[in-house]
């Protein structure tokens, strides 16, 4: 047996042998029951384990083991969705609407001044409020900047031109190179400074507040400045957009004298803008945002597709026969045919300048401002149509100018009964002008 002095050597020091055997016990229950309480009363401390994050791949992987092809058939559809979506979600900053609302307020002298600088078409702009289409969208992904091709498929497909865009908006087409210059900010602009005192200008001004100074500041009247802030607010707001939705003062040298703005191939900076703005766009996987006139496309387009038989009109400017509410239709009744590109193709007849003299001259859209092709309006003279999956045919064509009292295709189609009415309507209307030219030329060799 052990002895008591022994016992007292192996035990350990929180426990006392012998005479306090007892009080040993009771100091074993205390802690134990302390250590209860802690583990009741107290949160615990450990942090729960992260949630592993798993890849697509990961997921698809663990639908199959789970519960087969079908579920990654669902899960497919779901991405499918997503980028539809995404796809769908895109900012255009071409904004007509402004420029049409200053353009129907403008007085003669105002409209006189914009003429002189060369942007008399855009005097025929109205009704276009709204521009991001489905269609749109449709055309920017098969237009390549580079080529400046638009392929509608696999056969059917034609270049952009500058005299493309002189076709829409009748812009000076040809002679000087317009050429950005980027405004510094720590270098003062004569221009600026001097707007800055009489109008409360500032570098950074937006498009709303451009459109408050031209409808505001210059009341009937126009002038070098109403020329110049015209110009840089039509093309910063519509012809040529920044994506920052402010006023683009990059071509201030090319406003500067007034005298010289016609002089400048805005023909080719427009089309070259839109140009950039589709490849940056396209390009870049997370831009959203498309800058240029991505209008022009879908107008191009929409002539040049004979819809259901009929052209287009084709005076120029060919912006004046288009409005938010023709788009709209022209857009339901594609889609309800089954889709885009339903119809004959004109690819010969356009671009129209060029081809006619002085269609691109301002002074000639004043004297003359319809000019009609008979081609397109009786559709029995060539028109150049070419079905999709055929080739384009060349033709020939007869250019005649309306006189005053004659209506064009889009009067008649509004005055028009029915198609048969339409059809003699036109008829009509075409015997006549082939008729006077015949008749003049009689009566000149009646006189020699």
């Amino acid at each position: 047996m052990l002895t008591r002095e022994k016992a007292k050597k192996n035990a350990p020091d929180d426990l006392d042998v012998g005479e306090n055997k007892g009080s040993g016990k009771r100091r074993q229950q205390q802690q134990k029951k302390k250590s209860t309480a802690v583990e009741e009363n107290v949160a615990p401390t450990t942090l729960p384990p992260l949630k592993e994050k798993k890849s697509a791949a990961k997921k698809r992987k663990q639908v199959v083991e789970e519960v087969g092809d079908v579920e990654v058939d669902e899960v497919e559809e779901k991405q499918k969705k997503k980028r539809k979506r995404y796809d769908s979600d895109f900012v255009i900053h071409c904004k007509p609407n402004g420029l049409c609302e200053i353009v129907g307020a403008l007085k003669g002298a105002q409209e006189e001044d914009v003429k002189v600088v060369g942007f008399g078409g855009m005097l025929r702009i109205s009704g276009i409020s709204v521009t991001k289409t489905d269609l749109i969208r449709w055309l920017v992904e098969r237009f390549n900047g580079r080529s400046q091709m638009l392929t509608i498929s696999n056969r059917v497909s034609f270049v952009v031109t500058s005299d493309d865009i002189c076709d829409l908006f009748l812009l000076p087409n040809g002679g000087l190179e317009v050429v950005r210059t980027e405004v510094k900010k720590d270098v003062p602009n004569r221009l600026l400074i001097e707007w800055e005192e009489k109008y409360g200008f500032k570098r950074t001004m937006s498009l709303t507040d451009m459109k408050k100074i031209l409808e505001t500041k210059f009341g009937d009247v126009g002038g070098p400045d109403f020329q110049r802030l015209f110009v840089l607010y039509s093309i910063s707001s519509f012809l040529a957009p920044v994506s920052s939705q402010k006023m683009d003062w990059g071509l201030l040298e090319c406003v500067g004298d007034v005298g010289k703005i016609a002089s400048y191939n805005w023909c080719s900076y427009v089309l070259d803008r839109l140009c950039k703005g589709v490849e940056t766009f396209r390009t870049s996987p997370t831009s959203k945002n498309i800058s240029g006139c991505v209008l022009l496309l879908q107008i191009l387009y929409f002539q040049r597709l004979k819809w259901k038989g009929r052209p287009e009109p084709s005076s120029l400017p060919l912006i004046q026969h288009w409005t938010t509410e023709k788009f709209k239709r022209r857009m339901r009744e594609e889609l309800s045919a089954g889709g885009w590109g339903q119809g004959e193709w004109m690819m010969s007849m356009y671009p129209i300048s060029g081809k006619v003299a002085g269609a691109n001259d301002d002074e000639g859209l004043r004297e003359n401002e319809r000019a009609e092709v008979a081609g397109k309006k009786g559709e029995g003279v060539g028109d150049g149509c070419a079905q999709e999956g055929g080739p384009v045919q060349p033709t020939k064509s007869i250019h005649f100018e309306l006189m005053g009292d004659e209506k064009d295709d889009e009067e008649i189609r509004r005055i028009a009964q029915d198609d048969t009415h339409e059809a003699i309507l036109l008829l009509k209307r075409d015997m006549d002008i082939v008729s006077r030219v015949h008749q003049k030329r009689l009566l000149k060799l009646e006189k020699c």
